[in-house]
C-alpha cells in the first residue's frame, strides 16, 4: 500500500483550516496503517500454521531442556487440612529434570527433593538407586517418587511445571479442541492467546483412577511457536464427591546461559465446594547443563 505524500493533498495557504484538518486526518490515517502493519501476524500464521509450530517446538524444547537441571523451591500451604495434623505448610528443596523413562518416546519431569523443612532427605541415595537402576522407572514410578513429600490434595502427576507443553506435542494435539482467545503481552512479546479443552479419552490427567479432562490456556509466540505461559484448569471430585477444582499457572522466560525458555514460576490453587484448601508457588532457579562423566581409564593386566 502507498502510504506516501500523494495520499494527502497538497497543502494551500489560503484555506488554512482545511488544510491543517486534511494534515490532521492524513496523519491519523498514516499512524492507522502503521499500527496494523506492526499488529499483522507473520505470514501464513493461520492458527492452524501456529499450532504445527509449537509442536514442533515442544518436541525440540523437551530435548533441549531434557539436558538442564535446575534448583526447585516450591511452598505449599494446606490450611484446610485436620487440626490433629501439625503441618499445613511445607517447603521443599529439589532439583529437578526431565527424563525419558524406558521404553517411553514421553519425557517426564523428575523433582528429586533435597530438602523438607530445611532438614535434608536421608535416604534419597538408595531411593533414587532403586527407581532408575535396579527397576525400569516408569511414568507412575516417577509421579509417585516426585509427589512423595506432597501435603494436601496435590494431583500427583500434573503438580510439574511441564504438564501442559506435552498437551501441545504433535501427538497429543489431537486429543484438545484448541480456540484463538485473542493476543496479550508477555515478557515483552506480543503472544497469540489460545484456549484449549480436552475431548478424547482416556484422558492424559488421571485422579483417583478416573478420567479427568483438561482445560486452559496457552500464550505463544505465533513467529515461532515459543511457549510463554501455560493455565491448567481442572475439575473432578476429591474422595469424599465433593467438587475440586485446580488451576496451575506457569510463566517461561529466557535464560541466558541455556539460550532457551525455561520454567520460572509455577503457582497452583486447590478449591473444594469453592473454599480453598490448597495453594503452591514453586520458583526456579540455577539452571545448568546436565553433563555425564564417563571413566575411560583402563586397568594395566598383572604381568
Amino acid at each position: 500500500m502507498n502510504t506516501g505524500s500523494r495520499a494527502i493533498p497538497p497543502f494551500r495557504r489560503r484555506s488554512g483550516r482545511p488544510a491543517r484538518a486534511l494534515a490532521v486526518l492524513g496523519l491519523i490515517a498514516l499512524a492507522a496503517v502503521a499500527a496494523a502493519q506492526e499488529a499483522t501476524p507473520p505470514t501464513g500464521a493461520g492458527d492452524a500454521a501456529i499450532l504445527e509450530r509449537v509442536g514442533r517446538y515442544v518436541v525440540a524444547y523437551h530435548e533441549q531442556l531434557a539436558q538442564v537441571v535446575a534448583d526447585e523451591r516450591y511452598l505449599q500451604v494446606a490450611p484446610q487440612l485436620p487440626l490433629g495434623n501439625p503441618e499445613r505448610t511445607r517447603s521443599l528443596r529439589s532439583e529437578v529434570i526431565l527424563v525419558r523413562p524406558e521404553g517411553s518416546a514421553t519425557y517426564k519431569l523428575f523433582r528429586d527433593v533435597v530438602e523438607v523443612n530445611g532438614r535434608r532427605v536421608r535416604d534419597r541415595e538408595d531411593r533414587l538407586a532403586e527407581l532408575f537402576f535396579s527397576s525400569p522407572a516408569t511414568m507412575d514410578r516417577i509421579a509417585a517418587e516426585s509427589s512423595r513429600y506432597n501435603i494436601g490434595p496435590v494431583i500427583s502427576n500434573f503438580n510439574v511445571p511441564t504438564t501442559v507443553l506435552y498437551f501441545l506435542e504433535p501427538a497429543n494435539q489431537a486429543n484438545f479442541r484448541f480456540e484463538a482467545a485473542g493476543e496479550a503481552e508477555v515478557d515483552g512479546v506480543r503472544t497469540r492467546v489460545y484456549r484449549f479443552t480436552e475431548t478424547a479419552q482416556p484422558t492424559l490427567v488421571r485422579f483417583n483412577y478416573k478420567d479427568i479432562p483438561s482445560a486452559g490456556a496457552v500464550w505463544v509466540d505465533p513467529a515461532d511457536g515459543r511457549v510463554l505461559r501455560t493455565r491448567l484448569q481442572i475439575q473432578a471430585a476429591d474422595n469424599q464427591g465433593r467438587p475440586l477444582n485446580v488451576e496451575t499457572v506457569v510463566d517461561f522466560r529466557l535464560v541466558p546461559a541455556l539460550g532457551l525458555l525455561a520454567p520460572v514460576e509455577m503457582r497452583e490453587e486447590y478449591a473444594v465446594a469453592g473454599n480453598v484448601v490448597f495453594t503452591g508457588r514453586a520458583v526456579y532457579d540455577n539452571f545448568r547443563r546436565f553433563a555425564v562423566q564417563v571413566d575411560q581409564s583402563v586397568d594395566t593386566p598383572p604381568q
